[in-house]
């Protein structure tokens, strides 16, 4: 019996007892930092709620820290049952670019959480602009401890919704799409192809 269906079992009462017991695996375990365990602990019940409203047999889910793999990790064996859709990022700035891979790979529904320090990262505005142009059936749960997106909601907002209208952005874009294209920045990008297909 999958996750979902497990955890659809349990009364409320259970689950508050699924979730302490694995609060105290996590605080017990011998090879987890006193920071991973406080971050493992901010995100558990958040797991635990994700497992409990999706099938991820069914639905993709992307996560973007080695706290909230613990945790899901924790989850599958709690409930003696390994999921076949769960990624983990290899670092956080590339959740979304995975998940927008994994959204156009597949038909089922991609969710990808992640915390809001990804968005000090580049490549997190260069995947929203991705995700905005392919329009692919994800759904991104920003996990925000602090409160700091809510705090600046209206900015954030403006700041999303600007990224493609910006002029620096259209610029640079256009400034590398003229480099990459003429005779020198040609056989510079096949030799990058090369050296990615080569290191698959």
């Amino acid at each position: 019996m999958s996750v979902f269906n497990r955890l659809n079992e349990l009364s409320h009462d259970e689950v508050d007892e699924l979730v302490h017991s694995l609060s105290q695996t996590i605080i017990k375990a011998p090879h987890i930092s006193s920071k991973t365990v406080r971050k493992s602990l901010i995100v558990l019940e958040s797991m635990v709620a994700l497992n409990r409203a999706y099938d991820f047999n069914e639905v993709n889910l992307i996560i973007d820290s080695q706290e909230k793999a613990i945790v899901q990790n924790l989850i599958e064996e709690a409930m003696d049952y390994q999921l076949k859709k769960v990624y983990v990022s290899n670092h956080p700035s590339d959740a979304l670019g995975v998940a927008l891979a994994i959204a156009l790979e597949t038909e089922a529904k991609t969710i990808v959480m992640v915390d809001d320090k990804i968005l000090n990262y580049g490549k997190t505005f260069e995947a929203l602009v991705q995700i905005a142009n392919y329009n692919p059936n994800i759904v991104i749960v920003f996990y925000d401890v602090q409160d700091n997106l809510l705090k600046h909601k209206n900015f954030m907002d403006s700041l999303i919704k600007n990224v493609r209208l910006s002029q620096a952005y259209l610029t640079i874009k256009k400034d590398l799409k003229s480099i990459l294209s003429n005779p020198i920045g040609r056989p510079f990008l096949d030799t990058l192809s090369k050296v990615r297909d080569g290191l698959k």
